[in-house]
């Protein structure tokens, strides 16, 4: 989340087109807009104020506040789900076997907060958001550590370390 907010991404005008309600409730289609409304309104709030007048002082600030922060999660949890229900064809054939649908995937592994994002997630957030991402696996095994562009040949201005189970965002 930390890296959709604080990029040069976010600060183009491009960013604004997540604050149309039209947009966001296509994403989260099928979820009662009583539930989800106030993740939206309170993530594109953080996002145009940082966009606007935003320091790095402010945005730690906002991220270190638990209540604020938690919001600022479930809404791109919201966001996934929706990207993965939305797409399920596509993301599917990763889960099945596992689940009966994506909506059971959604439920048990990306909406619950004591769950880790993995590569599908990861995924269907940068399709989502159409935000290009680079990721760089390190695991126990030799050699350098593998990086992946998502989409392919994009230019990310965000990098995320991932070691198994987790991952971190890479400062530059």
């Amino acid at each position: 989340v930390v890296g959709v907010v604080a990029s040069p991404w976010s600060r183009r005008s491009r960013s604004h087109a997540v604050s149309g309600k039209q947009w966001y409730q296509r994403r989260v289609r099928g979820m009662p807009s009583f539930t989800t409304e106030d993740f939206h309104d309170t993530f594109v709030d953080t996002l145009k104020t940082h966009c606007e007048s935003g320091t790095r002082e402010s945005l730690m600030e906002t991220f270190n506040n638990d209540g604020m922060s938690n919001y600022l999660v479930v809404y791109v949890r919201l966001l996934t789900s929706g990207q993965l229900q939305q797409d399920s064809d596509e993301y599917l054939p990763f889960v099945e076997g596992l689940y009966k649908d994506m909506k059971e995937f959604c439920d048990k592994e990306v909406m619950p907060v004591d769950r880790e994002a993995d590569h599908l997630q990861i995924k269907a957030l940068t399709d989502c958001l159409a935000f290009p991402l680079k990721l760089v696996y390190v695991d126990r095994s030799e050699g350098e550590p593998t990086e992946l562009t998502i989409p392919d040949g994009s230019s990310p201005t965000v990098s995320l370390l991932y070691r198994p189970g987790h991952y971190d965002i890479l400062y530059s």
